[in-house]
């Protein structure tokens, strides 16, 4: 089951209060220069006035794999309204993350975390994770796990940010 990492209590969701992701709501996304697949440089404080959705994934995560056509959809619906999808590739090569994507049938923007830092910086020790930043870069919501719940959970937040 998805983990929802939010402000409050420990009855939202059953979400752990006090987590390392938790102490990133609220607070200005980590930003880093990473290579994107196709070449080009990506940098999160370039993504500045839109709504940004960071998915930290891997190819051999089962539920990232099954989570990223659907989150990818998601955000190509909100694409008008200046919503933006990253998908954050933890530490594999080039070729992995494009075998996986031609079977996937997905073209999706895709920065590759080489190394690992940038995925450190966002707490990630579990994914696929899910990180939603608002128009200003600051971190809104954060998401380990996947499902259902999860999307409608992000659905919901995205028109709230979208209205206008």
């Amino acid at each position: 089951d998805p983990k929802f990492v939010t402000e409050g209590t420990s009855e939202q969701h059953d979400a752990p209060v006090d987590t390392a992701q938790a102490r990133l709501l609220g607070k200005l996304a980590p930003d880093q220069d990473l290579p994107k697949l196709d070449g080009t440089p990506f940098r999160l404080s370039d993504y500045r006035g839109k709504v940004v959705i960071l998915d930290f994934w891997a190819s051999w995560c089962g539920p990232c794999i099954q989570s990223m056509p659907r989150i990818h959809q998601i955000s190509r619906e909100y694409t008008d309204a200046g919503v933006e999808a990253v998908f954050v590739n933890i530490e594999e090569p080039e070729a992995r993350v494009r075998t996986l994507l031609e079977r996937l049938e997905l073209v999706p923007t895709v920065a590759m975390d080489t190394d690992g830092a940038f995925s450190k910086q966002y707490a990630v020790q579990a994914i696929p994770q899910t990180v939603v930043i608002d128009r200003d870069g600051v971190v809104l919501k954060v998401f380990v796990g996947s499902g259902e719940e999860t999307e409608q959970e992000l659905i919901r937040i995205l028109n709230a940010l979208t209205r206008n």
